[in-house]
């Protein structure tokens, strides 16, 4: 979802950008465009706000326990972020085996750039 926002803003500022980085549904920015605008997105977004509106419903049974549901959301976070960037690793390296394979030096040079710095680059 967070990259999905940014992908939003990213949009909003500059569509040509955008539309390079969503460009093919095999790249990882694309698929995870066609995830979130599917039938299964909408049941993830579904499922999230469930599960905040149950915590908003029962909050004042956790008055005294919020400690231990803190630590619990601290460390899901952590195993959220670290499969997402496992993830992307991934994506990223396959896109970069498949450019070198292809011999496509324009595409070699962008996920290279990707991969070393972080930054999406068109």
């Amino acid at each position: 979802a967070v990259i999905t926002a940014v992908l939003m803003i990213i949009r909003s500022c500059s569509p040509k950008t955008a539309d390079n980085l969503i460009n093919q549904s095999t790249d990882m920015f694309g698929m995870m465009s066609d995830m979130w605008h599917s039938p299964g997105g909408v049941v993830l977004w579904s499922l999230s706000g469930l599960a905040v509106a149950s915590f908003a419903r029962y909050r004042k049974q956790l008055q005294g326990h919020w400690v231990p549901w803190l630590f619990l959301g601290g460390i899901m976070l952590v195993l959220f972020i670290i499969n997402l960037l496992s993830t992307g690793i991934g994506f990223i390296s396959r896109d970069l085996t498949n450019a070198l394979v292809h011999y496509q030096a324009n595409d070699v040079y962008r996920l290279l750039l990707i991969y070393g710095g972080g930054v999406p680059l068109p």
